[in-house]
């Protein structure tokens, strides 16, 4: 038998572990899309308490955490590709402010799910290209998750409200910067990353289709 079966062998049962491990962690999301509070939903009173949900609400909020990982995967590759992270971290600073300032997006919940597939897709099927697009799509995705975000600040006052903002905005960026350096620090498209990206980018679409399913079963 060829050498080579075990070590693919190996890399499949490692994406199957994936898809297991994402399906499990959608499936326990509670039923909406609603902002993951890091003050048990207390809305942050100091500065202190705004910059610790702003630098949380990133990572526990795991639609958010992927989709911003996946933004800094893609544009590793890419010239000028940091566009992308920046353009959805911008993007959800406006978010952020639009639901601060009470203007109402309809469906940011089921935007941010189709997110989430539209990311993991990309990550699936990415081929070299399409900056443009992406920016785009991270712009339009981060006006949204930025709006989601605000949920657990809303009514704060400036000094939180402060904290909170630089706290997302820094947590984002280095989770997007963290995923274009682990594509950056190796070999060009190596087998063991391609697989790996294919698998995370797989296991985010399942995870989108239910996010998507529930979060518009919530809507009806």
């Amino acid at each position: 038998m060829d050498r080579a079966f075990f070590p693919a062998a190996s890399l499949a049962s490692r994406a199957l572990r994936i898809y297991g491990a994402w399906t499990v962690i959608v499936l326990a999301f509670p039923v909406t899309l609603s902002a993951h509070h890091a003050m048990g939903g207390k809305l942050p009173a100091s500065a202190v308490e705004g910059l610790l949900s702003g630098l949380s609400h990133p990572i526990i909020g795991l639609d958010h955490f992927f989709v911003i990982l996946a933004a800094g995967i893609l544009s590793a590759r890419l010239p000028r590709g940091a566009w992308i992270p920046v353009a959805f971290v911008i993007a959800s600073l406006l978010g952020t402010g639009l639901h601060v300032m009470r203007v109402d997006l309809a469906g940011a919940q089921v935007i941010v799910a189709g997110s989430v597939l539209c990311f993991g897709g990309a990550l699936a099927i990415h081929r070299r290209g399409g900056l443009e697009a992406l920016t785009a799509v991270a712009l339009a995705a981060g006006i949204f998750h930025g709006y989601t975000y605000a949920e657990s600040i809303v009514g704060a006052e400036p000094a939180p409200l402060v904290a909170y903002l630089a706290g997302f905005t820094a947590v984002q960026l280095a989770v997007a910067m963290l995923g274009r350096a682990l594509v950056q620090s190796g070999p060009r498209w190596p087998l063991p990353f391609t697989v790996g990206r294919r698998a995370l980018g797989a296991a985010m679409s399942l995870g989108g289709i239910v996010l998507l399913a529930r979060a518009l079963m919530t809507r009806g």
